[in-house]
């Protein structure tokens, strides 16, 4: 018997930090996913699961795990082994039915994108795992993780969604985001995977806001998400920058790293690191020579990667 999943990658368009305390965001889901495959057979060895991922058509990560304790009898690497354990124990709590026949599970992955680019490999698990097990994303999420739940909303999302979360309640409104200008929206992998958890837990001892704060991120979701041209959309870009700049104490990556560039830079996410947002008036072939040369080679186009 097997059965096959499949989650979205993600990025944040806007709202990142404020969609932690409740502000909304625009989030897209991203073409490349995870895939999940599920099969059961039967056992005179015990319960296990055999776990064994890919990452663009790689080898990256096996485990055998015994159940229902979710105890690692041998891995390729104790850290990912021992979190998949825990999201695995959480799962099992949440469905005490699904993993208790003498039985043993071999379970494969493969992500379609680099683990390094934060596009939500961690969040498509989650997914994939709430649709094999027919429990709650969110709950499990919630279990095993900080944050808001953005990306697992993206990950089972069919298009761009507009996300909120207030103390745990979750709100999805599906929206229509294809620009016009899109021909002219661009993102790119900066070469810097940021731990997202330890960028929040910082954000969340050092940085207060209020209901004003939230107000105005929510007027810049709702402004990019319905912005009529480029030049608007390059407006906003900015704003949300400096906005986030001012709370974080940082420079927007624009002036850290790319002064020189005839357009707007946002980050997506938390800053420093993984993905950015490029805005431009100028021709594709600039907006590559730009970035190529600076040895960023992971440049997408809107269509290429955006899930609309």
């Amino acid at each position: 018997m097997r059965h096959r999943y499949h989650s979205n990658g993600k990025l944040l368009i806007s709202g990142e930090y404020l969609v932690a305390r409740g502000g909304k965001a625009l989030v897209v889901p991203v073409k490349l996913g995870m895939w999940m495959e599920v099969a059961l057979r039967e056992s005179q060895n015990g319960r296990y699961i055999n776990w064994n991922a890919r990452v663009m058509d790689r080898d990256w990560f096996n485990a055998r795990i015994s159940m229902p304790e979710m105890i690692v009898s041998d891995t390729s690497d104790d850290g990912i082994a021992g979190r998949l354990a825990e999201i695995l124990k959480a799962v099992d709590e949440l469905n005490k039915e699904l993993m208790h026949a003498r039985c043993e599970y071999d379970i494969k992955t493969h992500t379609e994108f680099d683990q390094a680019w934060g596009l939500g490999s961690s969040s498509a698990l989650i997914a994939n795992l709430a649709q094999w097990a027919g429990i709650d994303p969110f709950e499990l999420f919630f279990r095993v993780s900080g944050g808001s739940g953005y990306d697992v909303a993206a990950a089972l999302a069919r298009g761009p969604i507009v996300y909120s979360a207030v103390d745990r309640q979750v709100r999805i409104s599906p929206v229509l985001f294809l620009p016009s200008f899109r021909d002219h929206l661009w993102f790119a992998y900066l070469g810097n995977k940021q731990d997202t958890n330890q960028s929040l837990a910082q954000f969340n001892r050092n940085v207060t806001t209020d209901a004003f704060d939230t107000g105005f991120i929510n007027s810049l979701t709702h402004s990019l998400l319905h912005a009529s041209s480029l030049h608007d959309f390059m407006h906003y870009m900015h704003e949300h920058e400096i906005f986030l700049s001012q709370l974080l104490g940082e420079r927007p990556v624009k002036d850290e790293k790319f002064h020189d560039f005839k357009g707007e830079i946002k980050s997506l996410g938390a800053w420093g690191g993984d993905f950015i947002m490029i805005a431009s008036e100028n021709s594709p072939d600039y907006v590559r020579s730009y970035f190529t040369g600076r040895r960023m080679p992971f440049l997408f186009s809107f269509d290429e990667l955006i899930l609309t």
